[in-house]
């Protein structure tokens, strides 16, 4: 449907043109579901046919990427894998791709999904639905696929080829699809809609077995990835995913416009252009399996032993947070809390992507390719957010924790905009997408990097425990979002959407503690080492002491302590220290307490009776100062 101004202009399968009013899509007058009075034949039924022009050259590239691997499972080497080192930029980038390709995909499916739907015969609901079940035949791919490889046990000849294989034949699966929908145009009614059942189950399968590697292959960037970098890879996802919105809606728009110039200019059938939207992911697969198959390595380096560091890097490096460093069970807790936190908010984000595009379709009258250039606003936004982030954290001008609760609260306070005030119009809606859209990648990103440096191998929270769980937890959010949210759409209107939108942002909030692997703590004249600060002065009390010490004790064990001054060779202590070794922290309430009995102690002066001064005697048995 080609929308533009106070109505709607399709083609009828005569070519002649017919129009719907556009006030029956406003969601305030509409008593029914927004599409309600859309029917298959208010579409165009014109054909580009996919020809030997475009599947030869797909034919030859495909013999190429297997005369490669051939070459690479008789002993030699992939053509650009470093086998010297582990991590390289390129190998990094090749992993980003994995994250680009399927934003880049979805923001071309996304914009064309209601109209192929409807003309298919079928609802707004089912085309949430066709959305969303690529994503419940990747959650049984990874199932299928998490016992096949093990960090424990890694054999990386054995991992890559398990990935280059399965995903290969998943990518060959895609021009299938796009032939079986170019054949349905002008199939009667009822074969349209079984067509359209049938293309969503072969796409079950055809993600189902692209899935099965994805275990091996988050455990082989695991492997490869040093522990110092992942948080910052993992945040580059981000952009990378952001990046596939932009270019994605970009690559739609050219697509759409070179099939219109094939028929003069005429509006196509929106099943043909679904069809070609399967043959152009196909393309960009196939590229994407080609950069796999001349980068992944067959032989990894021994990991190096991981090195002990000293006090004083510690204490340069405090503001960094060290999940990989916590204690077991907060370990498992950050793990788990990242897991549960990625099913909200995939939720969240995919429900905008659809919603978004239907909104603006039915609401507001745009048309289709118009619609999908609204990633490149949410998307930019995004990028902008995470890469001041990155750079923030990079340059040490601010922390992680702090940067991911700033962008949990953005999300929050985006969410409000996501309703409809009858006053911006579609640019609110727009805002608010790049506010919720953007908050949430920046804050994923930090998540996700503290969880892979958290897991660790051999225990219930390991790589392959987190990725099977997350990546399943993804799908199927990114499985009922679409759905939900079209139906929410519907039949409750743009306001229901956005309250189901801000619950989600606040239960976000609450969602995740952010870890913490110690600090700085600068104690000033309260901790030294080995001992605690004086009480014989004006002002200063034992109790006011006791109390604060018992404040610094809850501290992490290994929070490191620089005191004001102190009368040991050492310049700092930790928590965990001065916990086990200090006998003013172990043993401050019972000396205090009996020193205040014995002396005749005046609790809130800090004064012994009689006395005309504060007494030294106390203080001296807390930390042997010198007088004078």
């Amino acid at each position: 449907m080609a929308r533009g101004g106070g109505e709607c202009l399709v083609q009828n399968p005569h070519g002649q043109e017919a129009s719907l009013v556009q006030n029956i899509f406003r969601v305030s007058k509409h008593a029914g579901p927004l599409t309600d009075g859309i029917t298959p034949e208010d579409f165009s039924h014109v054909l580009v046919p996919i020809g030997a022009s475009i599947l030869v050259p797909a034919l030859c590239c495909t013999c190429l990427i297997f005369l490669h691997e051939l070459h690479v499972g008789a002993g030699a080497k992939p053509w650009l894998a470093s086998h010297d080192q582990n991590s390289t930029v390129l190998l990094q980038v090749a992993f980003l791709t994995f994250w680009f390709v399927p934003y880049l995909i979805d923001s071309m499916m996304i914009p064309l999904s209601l109209e192929y739907a409807l003309a298919m015969g079928e609802s707004a609901t089912a085309s949430g639905v066709f959305l969303g079940m690529a994503a419940a035949g990747s959650t049984v791919g990874i199932v299928l696929g998490q016992s096949l490889t093990s960090e424990a046990d890694w054999n990386q000849r054995y991992a890559r080829k398990l990935f280059i294989y399965f995903y290969g034949l998943s990518v060959m699966t895609m021009p299938l699809l796009a032939l079986i929908l170019q054949a349905s145009i002008d199939w009667s009614l009822r074969a349209r809609r079984l067509t359209f059942w049938l293309v969503i189950a072969l796409n079950f399968v055809n993600t189902c077995i692209g899935s099965i590697p994805i275990i091996a292959w988050s455990t082989m960037w695991n492997i490869v990835t040093p522990q110092g970098e992942k948080t910052f890879w993992m945040m580059l996802t981000q952009c990378a995913r952001n990046a596939g919105f932009i270019l994605g809606s970009i690559y739609l728009a050219g697509l759409s416009h070179a099939i219109r110039l094939a028929k003069g200019g005429q509006t196509t059938s929106p099943i043909n252009m679904m069809s070609w939207a399967f043959m152009a992911s196909f393309f960009i697969q196939l590229l994407e399996l080609a950069a796999y198959s001349l980068i992944f390595p067959t032989e990894l380096k021994d990991a190096s032993p991981p090195q002990v560091e000293s006090p004083s890097s510690e204490v340069q490096e405090v503001s960094e947070i060290r999940p990989e460093d916590l204690e077991d069970a907060a370990k498992e807790q950050v793990v788990w809390g990242v897991i549960f936190y990625g099913y909200e908010r995939t939720f969240s984000v995919g429900a905008i992507e659809v919603a978004t595009i239907m909104l603006l379709e039915v609401s507001y009258g745009w048309p289709p390719e118009r619609s999908g250039v609204s990633f490149v606003v949410i998307a930019a936004g995004s990028i902008v957010l995470t890469g001041l982030s990155t750079l923030a954290v990079s340059m040490k001008l601010t922390t992680e924790s702090l940067i991911y609760l700033l962008m949990t609260y953005l999300g929050l306070g985006g969410s409000v905009l996501l309703f409809d005030f009858h006053v911006f119009g579609a640019g609110s809606l727009l805002v608010a997408d790049a506010l919720v859209y953007g908050g949430a990648s920046v804050a994923n990103g930090i998540a996700e990097g503290w969880a892979c440096r958290a897991a660790t191998m051999g225990t219930s929270y390991s790589i392959e425990t987190y990725r099977a769980h997350s990546t399943a937890g993804v799908n199927v959010s990114r499985f009922l979002a679409p759905i939900i949210a079209r139906f929410l759409l519907d039949f409750g209107g743009r306001n229901l959407y956005a309250a189901v939108q801000f619950l989600f942002a606040q239960v976000s909030e609450k969602e995740i503690r952010v870890p913490t692997s110690g600090g700085l703590l600068i104690s000033g004249d309260t901790l030294f080492v080995g001992g605690a600060g004086r009480t014989d002065l004006v002002e200063s009390n034992h109790q006011d002491m006791l109390q604060s010490l018992e404040r610094l004790c809850k501290l992490p064990s290994d929070t490191v302590v620089l005191p004001g001054h102190n009368y040991d060779p050492l310049a700092f202590t930790t928590i965990d220290m001065e916990g086990g070794g200090n006998s003013v922290i172990a043993n401050a309430k019972a000396f205090f307490y009996s020193w205040e009995r014995e002396a005749g102690y005046l609790g809130n002066a800090g004064f012994i009776y009689g006395a005309t001064i504060p007494s030294v005697y106390l203080p001296k048995a807390i930390n042997d100062f010198p007088e004078g």
